[in-house]
């Protein structure tokens, strides 16, 4: 006949485990900073590649990391002389990886050729961002949007140096400068240093 002292695992233990377990998750979620701090120029200033693409091939390179080929769509910066590009990201979303799927259309941010859930990446459907909808877009997150577009649509079109200005929601200056004809930053940029996010 067994005899049950106690129980098999003590309340001790249990606790011990349930706690583990907690900061076991929250040790390996993915945190990204809330972007609209920053402006969206110094966003795009920031970043090595932009451009829209359809999802070819995913390769799995090792059991951290996988490789995303994309035919492009349209170039935006940085990729001007290609017609296909090879993207790293995270295998895991709790490593800020982002997912993709073949034949899916994105609005892709890179640098040094690697992207993830922290660089705000869009998936298009049908679409190119030039004719994104932004109704559904929750009314927190519009005004950025609204100039995301409105910026990508403007360096995606320019052929020689260009001027941009950038204001907040009070119409205040928050980023101003110059790209060259190649959509790089020229010297002298202005930006804020920090963006209150709007409530």
């Amino acid at each position: 006949m067994l005899r049950m002292d106690r129980p098999v695992f003590s309340l001790r233990k249990l606790c011990f485990f349930s706690i583990f377990l907690l900061f076991s998750s929250v040790a390996y979620c993915c945190t990204c900073k809330d972007y609209r701090n920053t402006s969206v120029l110094e966003r795009i200033n920031t970043t090595d590649a932009i451009f829209e693409g359809t999802v070819s091939k995913i390769d799995t390179l090792d059991k951290s990391t996988i490789s995303i080929t994309f035919s492009i769509t349209r170039k935006i910066k940085g990729v001007d002389s290609l017609s296909s590009i090879k993207i790293q990201t995270a295998k895991s979303g709790s490593s800020c990886g982002s997912h993709f799927e073949v034949d899916e259309h994105w609005l892709i941010f890179s640098n040094s050729q690697y992207t993830g859930l922290c660089y705000g990446n869009l998936l298009l459907y049908d679409n190119s961002f030039k004719d994104f909808n932004l109704e559904p877009i929750s009314k927190n997150y519009k005004f950025y949007y609204t100039k995301l577009k409105k910026f990508i649509n403007q360096i995606a079109d320019a052929k020689t140096e260009i001027e941009l200005t950038e204001v907040d929601e009070n119409n205040t200056i928050i980023a101003k400068g110059k790209l060259d004809s190649n959509r790089k930053p020229m010297a002298d940029w202005f930006y804020v240093k920090y963006i209150p996010i709007p409530h």
